[in-house]
């Protein structure tokens, strides 16, 4: 067992960086056992006699080792390395993991975490079987120094993407600087998007917004993940993530065609819009199949799709075919009208249906604020 622990080797808080220990009181430089037994009081003393006496692995060590010894006695083996010497293997052994569980995790900057931030990350695939990715982040205005800049007022971003690949330790690095008329709103968002082309696989990464105006130097925020890209499942169909904005009109598009103002926030727009696009894969080309939207207030108790239609905030059904050439997506670009729910969070629903087998996808669901 070790523990990451926000501490330096002088025992004192250090924001933001987290060190692995096999005893917390290690980060007081002790390390003897009588120490160990005092240090910091009960709490020390505690953790040391659990470890040394509830631990299960210690003990498993300690009974494989009984076993050990008694046939290397038998044997009249002169090599018994005796239960520190297997103890301390196990640990080796123990090290060897947790270095090889963190170096799966990229580095964070040192940032403080004084900027509101959300993000998402959205997945279509591609013909030649690889992901795009977006990874949408949505900083709070009112966090961000605004500077006085001819023509209005500019807000500055800088996004920085860290991600584990099988090529190694990779970054990206974007910047928004926005400039507005006049000062935005507190709550308004401020966004930056970061692309990717990645093969199947489990990306572990990080992604840290800063403040980019001059002065404010390492005040931001950061959030770590894992992006999972699974192989898709012979025979059945599949729907990419949901993007949702409030508005159409914005910098974001797949087709070249639809372009929207797509944010991590999944807001429903004052009027009630909602603006929503998905593809569909994993269908023959030429093929027809159905499209089930659904809406329900809150947390859903049941299945979305096994709902009664009175739970039901919204529900659409339409018929729609894959694109005649192969291995093209079926796109889908949707305005629905929610003006007559009452404010509140709401779960969106897509399932799709291939008309000839009866073989649905797996619903894809994403959370929206009226």
């Amino acid at each position: 067992v070790y523990h990451f622990a926000p501490v330096s080797r002088t025992g004192l808080r250090a924001m933001g960086d987290f060190r692995l220990l096999e005893n917390l009181a290690h980060a007081a430089g002790r390390t003897m056992p009588s120490e160990l037994l005092s240090a910091g009081g009960a709490a020390y003393a505690n953790l040391y006699r659990s470890r040394r006496s509830l631990d299960r692995a210690f003990e498993e060590t300690r009974f494989r080792y009984r076993k050990l010894a008694s046939r290397m006695v038998a044997a009249g083996d002169a090599n018994n390395p005796g239960f520190l010497g297997l103890l301390a293997a196990e640990r080796q052994r123990t090290r060897a993991d947790a270095r090889y569980a963190i170096t799966g995790i990229p580095d964070v900057p040192t940032i403080t975490p004084l900027v509101g931030f959300a993000h998402e990350v959205l997945r279509f695939r591609n013909p030649d079987g690889t992901t795009e990715v977006w990874i949408l982040g949505s900083t709070r205005s009112g966090d961000l120094t605004a500077r006085g800049v001819e023509g209005g007022v500019r807000y500055g971003v800088e996004a920085t993407l860290a991600m584990m690949t099988p090529q190694g330790y990779q970054r990206k690095i974007v910047r928004n600087e926005p400039t507005v008329a006049d000062p935005l709103a507190a709550d308004d968002a401020v966004p930056v998007r970061i692309s990717w082309t990645l093969e199947p696989g489990r990306y572990p990464y990080s992604l840290a917004v800063r403040d980019q105006e001059f002065g404010r130097g390492g005040i931001g925020n950061w959030a770590q993940d894992t992006l999972v890209i699974a192989d898709p499942v012979p025979g059945l169909p599949e729907i990419s993530d949901i993007a949702v904005a409030a508005d159409s009109g914005g910098t974001w598009t797949r087709d070249g065609e639809t372009w929207l103002r797509v944010l991590p926030n999944h807001v429903v727009g004052q009027d009630g819009s909602l603006f929503t696009y998905f593809e569909v894969y994993g269908l023959p080309a030429g093929q027809e199949y159905d499209v089930e939207i659904r809406v329900v207030a809150g947390e859903a108790e049941t299945p979305l799709f096994e709902a009664a239609a009175p739970d039901l905030t919204f529900a659409l059904n339409f018929r729609a075919e894959t694109p005649a050439r192969r291995g093209l997506p079926g796109r889908h670009s949707l305005r629905l009208d929610l003006d007559s729910t009452p404010p509140g969070a709401y779960l969106l629903a897509v399932r799709v249906t291939n008309r000839d087998t009866g073989r649905h996808s797996l619903p894809r669901v994403t959370p929206i604020a009226r």
